[in-house]
C-alpha cells in the first residue's frame, strides 16, 4: 500500500512504478502532476541509470507530451552516445504504457581552465538570500504543514524577490522540502531538475481574467552545479498576439549564477 502522504514527490515500489504524492499535484488540475515533480522524476531517472558519472549534466530537454497523471509511472533511460567528453540519454515517463514525457539529457566533461575576464559570466544575485524571509510562492507567510493544501506549491519554501502581479515577470529563492523519491537525498541535478518548471509560475502572464499561460516544455542549461538547496529564479515572460510565447528564466545559487531555463508558451482559458 502507497502513502499518498509520504514526505516525498514520489514512492517506488518493487516493481519499479514510480508512485506520485499529494505532493506532486499541479496549479491546473488536482488530478494531473506539477511540471516540477516531472522534471525531478525525469533526472532521477536519468542519475540512476548514468553510464558517464565523471561528466556533467548540462542540458535537460523535456517535452510535456500529455498531461501528466496523478497515477503510477514508469521510467525508461536509454545511452543515445557515450564518449569521455561527451554523453547524450534519452528518457520516457509512462502511465499504462502510454508515453507522457520525452526527455534527453547531454553531459560534458568540465576540465579547469582560465577563463578571460571579459568572458565569464557577469551576472549579479538579484537579492542576498540572507536577507529574505521565508514565505510561500506568493509572498505570503507559510501556514502549518497540516493545513497546506495538497500540491507541489506547498512541497517547496520561498523568498519572494519580486514580481507575482501575472504580469509577465517574477524572482525568487526557492527550495524543495522534500526529494523527490522517497529514501534518496536529491542531487544538486535533481533539485534544481525539480525546481525548473517553477519559471512560468514565478513569471506567470495573465492576458485577462480569465486567460493564462501554460508551457508545453522545460529546456534547462546548467553550466555549473548549485552549491546550495536554495536557488533563485529571475523569470520573464514573452507572448506574441497569436497565443504562443516563451518564459526565459536566469538560474542562480548563493553562489551566482548557474545557466537558464526557456519554456515553451501557450494560452489557456481557466477551467479547460
Amino acid at each position: 500500500m502507497i502513502d499518498e502522504n509520504a514526505p516525498a514527490l514520489f514512492v517506488a515500489d518493487e516493481q519499479g512504478r514510480y508512485h506520485p504524492t499529494r505532493y506532486a499535484i499541479g496549479p491546473w488540475d488536482p488530478r494531473l502532476l506539477h511540471g516540477g515533480a516531472t522534471g525531478g522524476l525525469v533526472a532521477h531517472a536519468l542519475e540512476r541509470a548514468d553510464p558517464a558519472p565523471a561528466l556533467q549534466f548540462t542540458r535537460l530537454s523535456i517535452d510535456l507530451l500529455r498531461p501528466v497523471p496523478l497515477a503510477p509511472l514508469t521510467a525508461e533511460v536509454k545511452v543515445v552516445r557515450t564518449g569521455t567528453r561527451l554523453c547524450v540519454l534519452s528518457a520516457e515517463l509512462r502511465h499504462n504504457d502510454k508515453t507522457v514525457v520525452l526527455a534527453q539529457a547531454l553531459k560534458l566533461l568540465p576540465e579547469a581552465v582560465t577563463v578571460p575576464e571579459y568572458a565569464h559570466p557577469d551576472r549579479p544575485l538579484p537579492a542576498d538570500p540572507e536577507t529574505l524571509p521565508i514565505t510561500d510562492l506568493m509572498g505570503r507567510a507559510l501556514p502549518p504543514p497540516d493545513a497546506r493544501r495538497p500540491s507541489m506549491h506547498h512541497a517547496v519554501e520561498a523568498k519572494r524577490v519580486q514580481g507575482f502581479a501575472l504580469r509577465g515577470e517574477g524572482t525568487a529563492w526557492v527550495r524543495g522540502t522534500v526529494p523527490v523519491v522517497l529514501g534518496h537525498a536529491p542531487s544538486p541535478f535533481v533539485r534544481v531538475a525539480a525546481l525548473a518548471d517553477f519559471g512560468n509560475g514565478l513569471g506567470q502572464l495573465h492576458v485577462d481574467s480569465r486567460t493564462g499561460c501554460i508551457n508545453a516544455d522545460i529546456s534547462l542549461h546548467l553550466l555549473r552545479l548549485p552549491v546550495s538547496e536554495w536557488i533563485c529564479l529571475a523569470a520573464r515572460a514573452e507572448l506574441f498576439d497569436h497565443g504562443l510565447g516563451a518564459v526565459h528564466t536566469a538560474v542562480f545559487d548563493p553562489a551566482g549564477y548557474l545557466g537558464r531555463v526557456t519554456q515553451t508558451l501557450l494560452t489557456r482559458r481557466m477551467g479547460r
